[in-house]
């Protein structure tokens, strides 16, 4: 009975999480004009599409750290530890320069 009281309890928040969601953009494009509302929705977009590659090494680096921990292979472990959290640090921070730069030919 805990976990589908657990899956209640995650289904509502999720719920809540999208209707407040829905009320925010509401909100933003009656009191703003048409610029603002794009610009709010073009970061909005970016910040997700930025994150997806973050997302999928930490899925990776979820699934495959105990596997190869409790296997003991400890040379694949360090070799996967050191590409997935660079690479979760870097992508960010490149693709960042890159808006960085490009600002001027994006919005």
């Amino acid at each position: 009975m805990g976990l589908l009281k657990n899956i209640a309890w995650n289904q509502i928040g999720n719920a809540i999480t999208i209707a407040f969601g829905f009320l925010f953009q509401l909100f933003i494009l009656r009191y703003y004009g048409i610029e603002e509302v794009a610009a709010y929705f073009l970061t909005l977009s970016v910040v997700y599409f930025s994150s997806l590659p973050g997302n999928f090494f930490l899925n990776v680096l979820i699934r495959y750290v105990p596997f190869y921990k409790g296997k003991g292979m400890n040379e694949k472990l360090k070799s996967i530890l050191i590409l997935g959290i660079s690479y979760i640090i870097l992508y960010p921070l490149i693709f960042g320069f890159v808006l960085l730069f490009a600002e001027n030919y994006v919005y």
